[in-house]
């Protein structure tokens, strides 16, 4: 799991409804019921801090990005590729081995936030009345997934550290036990002398009697 903290320099850094300002234009031309949704959308998705919602070449194709500049990915454009696959049968090919199967019925994402209820989620997702909601309920989806990554990220981490302050507390308990012990009873062995086998002895003999 890879958590990336959030850093943006951007002055519209929360403003999670981005329009490009070269699409008046096509504003100027709309219906009045498009811009009410477009205002309507800015207010829905106001509080989301780690994806935008972007209109960046027509105000007819909406974009949903993540807040850093360096994720050029469409997060609206890779779901809808998601769900042009949506139980369709695939195959893997592995080596001499292949395997075939069936997409699931709703998005990855959608599995991971909402488990057992992932098809009744996936389905109130899809109902939505345009691109334009289902942009800005993805942008959401998004962020709690994110969320819920960092908690559990936070989790473990904590985890770990109560886990590492465990083994040095216990390894401390340990070293003063035994120094506690060698403080009271510490006693310093000299060794005795080496005993000479018979052979050897002769042979030590023999070697001291030349040597006179």
């Amino acid at each position: 799991m890879k958590v990336n903290n959030v850093q943006n320099n951007n002055t519209n850094f929360g403003m999670a409804l981005k329009i490009n300002p070269k699409l008046k234009p096509q504003l100027l031309k709309a219906n009045s019921s498009t811009i009410e949704r477009l205002q309507k959308i800015g207010k829905e998705v106001e509080n989301v801090k780690l994806y935008d919602v972007c209109y960046e070449n027509d105000i007819y194709t909406p974009a949903v990005r993540y807040v850093d500049k360096n994720d050029g990915k469409n997060y609206f454009a890779e779901m809808k590729r998601q769900e042009g696959l949506l139980g369709k049968p695939y195959t893997i090919t592995c080596g001499d081995d292949t395997y075939q199967g069936y997409n699931p019925k709703h998005p990855p994402i959608f599995e991971t936030l909402y488990k057992d209820k992932a098809d009744e989620k996936y389905k109130q997702y899809a109902s939505l009345p345009s691109v334009h909601e289902q942009a800005a309920e993805l942008s959401k989806i998004l962020e709690k997934r994110d969320l819920m990554f960092q908690r559990e990220y936070e989790a473990e981490k904590q985890a770990k550290l109560v886990k590492e302050n465990q083994i040095k507390e216990q390894n401390t308990k340990q070293e003063m036990a035994v120094d506690n012990l060698l403080s009271q009873y510490q006693h310093e062995f000299e060794q005795p002398p080496q005993k000479t086998g018979f052979w050897e002895g002769i042979a030590n003999k023999f070697t001291s009697l030349l040597s006179r």
